[in-house]
């Protein structure tokens, strides 16, 4: 049963929804790829983003619950992260440099497991850096993470022989502000993308 948006972007809409058939209660989050944008491309990213979150397995990280397709529409159902961005996080409670500190580091073990999988997130910034009210990290939104090494997996393989779809020379992909110069430039990049933008959001975390 869907409940109501909770969000929209550039590639589609996600909304609050709930098991109906009254085996077990719980929330999750419907994502679903926005009609109008439906080009082969971008179905096939979305497949992807589905794909790569079905290789991450830590509690950091928001994971993949389902998928499947709805009147022609494709859709992830994922686990439902009720938070808030971390550099709000920090400001709302007013956190010391040191609890501040702790909570960056949290964040970083989490995407240090996509990276232990050769996949690089590409939109590392608060909005994906959620912080639930109960104080865990959740790391969420891969539908721009690219795996950068193939290996021995059948899954893997897949993915790389679609790369290109994903990675089109000059195309800057990301959130201007935390793109690290190997996405502005639309350079090949591995992890250390990530931890550039990493940076920039420490950044802001320390600084305000």
């Amino acid at each position: 049963t869907i409940e109501r948006l909770l969000g929209r972007g550039g590639m589609g809409e996600v909304w609050l929804a709930s098991r109906s058939d009254g085996r077990f209660e719980g929330l999750c989050a419907l994502k679903f790829l926005e009609r109008s944008v439906a080009q082969p491309k971008l179905e096939e990213r979305f497949r992807h983003e589905g794909r790569l979150l079905g290789r991450l397995t830590h509690p950091n990280i928001a994971r993949l619950l389902d998928a499947g397709t709805l009147d022609g529409r494709q859709y992830l159902v994922l686990e439902y992260v009720d938070g808030e961005p971390i550099d709000r996080y920090c400001e709302s409670r007013n956190l010391s440099i040191d609890e501040r500190l702790e909570l960056f580091a949290r964040t970083c073990d989490a995407v240090a497991h996509a990276h232990g999988k050769q996949i690089v997130h590409r939109d590392i910034k608060p909005d994906n850096l959620f912080i639930t009210n109960d104080d865990r990290v959740k790391i969420l939104d891969f539908g721009l993470a690219k795996l950068t090494q193939p290996s021995n997996d059948s899954t893997a393989q897949t993915d790389i022989a679609t790369r290109k779809v994903h990675t089109n020379p000059g195309a800057v992909m990301g959130t201007a502000g935390y793109l690290s110069p190997e996405q502005v430039r639309a350079a090949p990049l591995d992890h250390r993308s990530d931890i550039f933008s990493f940076g920039a959001v420490l950044y802001e975390m320390l600084s305000g």
